[in-house]
């Protein structure tokens, strides 16, 4: 499985090809990183901060795009936390709102949601709350629906 570009931010960069036992190392250097990452409610509330609107947040493609796949990795690593601090944050608002956002930030926020939503019933309940399924449709008539778009 190819790793994920955020997940060499949390694990010690190697210049060399490292052996088996190495890999294993650093795997679990990353999954400490991230466990310490998003342990902290101040951290995950800062990155969700940078999804704000402006003057909060930085209306910067770039800053947006790789915020919302650094959640998604620091979900895939330590759910529970993560998934504690958005939602004591308001931050599924904030996701549900990355939908109206370029077309690849919207699919990354998509991709979030879904993992977000996938084991947890109050993520799920305060998404339908907020349209998730008429904006799911509505993108879904955008693209093309059924038509191959």
């Amino acid at each position: 499985q190819t790793p994920h570009p955020y997940q060499q931010l949390l694990v010690p960069h190697a210049a060399t090809p490292t052996p088996a036992s190495t890999l294993a190392v650093e795997a679990q250097a990353a999954a400490i990183n991230a466990e310490l990452l998003a342990r902290r409610q101040e951290n995950v509330l800062l990155l969700l901060a940078l999804l704000e609107d402006e003057p909060v947040g930085i209306n910067d493609f770039y800053v947006r795009y790789h915020t919302v796949q650094l959640l998604t990795v620091l979900l895939q690593s330590c759910a529970f936390k993560l998934q504690d601090a958005i939602l004591s944050s308001r931050g599924v608002v904030r996701l549900m709102d990355m939908l109206a956002e370029r077309e690849i930030i919207r699919n990354e926020a998509l991709v979030l949601l879904v993992a977000l939503t996938h084991s947890n019933e109050e993520v799920q309940k305060i998404a339908a709350f907020e349209g998730a399924f008429d904006r799911v449709f509505h993108i879904i008539k955008e693209e093309g629906g059924a038509d191959g778009g």
